[in-house]
């Protein structure tokens, strides 16, 4: 009987072993998220391993490497810049930034570099953006962002939003705003180490935060509408903003997701967009734009910004198109700003 048990359990936990190792094998190189850990440095909330790996076959195709700082960025091609040195242009933002999602080398930061190249215009960007770090996030992380980096010229700041939450921008107007938290025991960090888990755990959040989203949808709404003191909050948290960049020229770029009809016409959420664009004005912000350029490119090109061959178009994450695009209204916007 013993012997029995034995060999059962013996069974169960061989078939255990290997169904493991076959499902790591394919997470690892059809989706692997890979495992973040508080940034000390409070650049960002947190960072991603350094010299990490990272997969991403569920929206858009790209195998990423992290840089020695955690980050998605490539080498150097700038002469002067052989290790992430003598930054002039700081790249902050969410996900979109953090572009796991197309080749390193055809995301924004990338891009821009290579433009700077081209055109023999000595700078240097480097890239800090991460996926939760929303505008508002990013500029409360501004301070120690610089401090670390030392840009030289330029702090551009991504949004996918021009109505910023107000109950965000009043928490870090007044001290209160919280980080986002990273477990970092060694349990946690041993099993992220195992790709099937690290997936498994990343769509389990996914899960209960799309049923939590549907639970609290009215009361979401309801504690998002803007008060009639909206606009002197954002235009207070605007000049936060550019003061925290102290003597750094602060850029903001949006970038709407295009609406597609079934006529095949395409249109964009202008709500906000003036409000936005005077509130950077009023600051001394150059704000950036893309509504334009992405509809122009969709009427032109007959392609949107958003979304991969294996999701729906439009929609998701900024692709390679979008990225070029950015980087090229960037690129402008600098080159005009160095009088070039």
């Amino acid at each position: 009987m013993a012997k029995r048990v034995f060999l059962f359990f013996f069974k169960f936990i061989c078939a255990g072993l290997c169904a493991l190792i076959i499902l790591s094998g394919f997470s690892l190189f059809y989706g692997y998220p890979g495992i973040h850990i508080e940034n000390k440095t409070g650049a960002t909330d947190y960072v991603w391993l350094p010299n990490s790996f990272h997969s991403n076959s569920t929206e858009g195709n790209a195998y990423i490497k992290t840089d020695k700082n955690g980050f998605n960025n490539t080498k150097p091609i700038n002469k002067r810049n052989k290790d992430f040195n003598n930054i002039d242009v700081l790249l902050m933002g969410s996900s979109h930034m953090e572009a796991f999602n197309v080749v390193q080398t055809k995301n924004t930061c990338c891009l821009l570099n290579e433009m700077f190249v081209k055109k023999n215009l000595d700078l240097y960007c480097y890239n800090i953006g991460i996926s939760g770090h929303t505008f508002t996030r990013c500029v409360h992380n501004i301070n120690e962002a610089i401090k670390e980096y030392s840009p030289s010229k330029y702090v551009i700041i991504e949004t996918m939003s021009v109505l910023p939450d107000e109950k965000e921008m009043m928490d870090i107007l007044n001290g209160k705003y919280k980080k986002l938290e990273s477990y970092n025991s060694k349990i946690m960090t041993l099993l992220q180490k195992i790709p099937c888990f690290r997936s498994i755990y990343k769509k389990t959040l996914a899960l209960l935060e799309i049923n939590a989203d549907k639970e609290d949808e009215d009361k979401t709404k309801a504690s998002t509408k803007p008060s009639e003191y909206y606009n002197d909050v954002l235009n207070d948290f605007l000049i936060f903003a550019k003061h925290s960049c102290k003597s750094k020229k602060l850029i903001i770029f949006y970038h709407p997701t295009l609406k597609l009809q079934y006529d095949g016409k395409a249109f964009t959420d202008t709500n906000g967009v003036e409000q936005f664009r005077n509130a950077c004005q009023n600051a001394g912000i150059t704000f950036v734009d893309m509504t334009d350029m992405f509809l122009q490119n969709y009427y032109q090109n007959h392609t949107a910004p958003h979304g991969f061959n294996n999701t729906a178009c439009a929609v998701g994450h900024l692709n390679e198109y979008g990225h070029r695009m950015i980087a090229a209204k960037l690129f402008d916007t600098i080159e005009r700003s160095e009088g070039k």
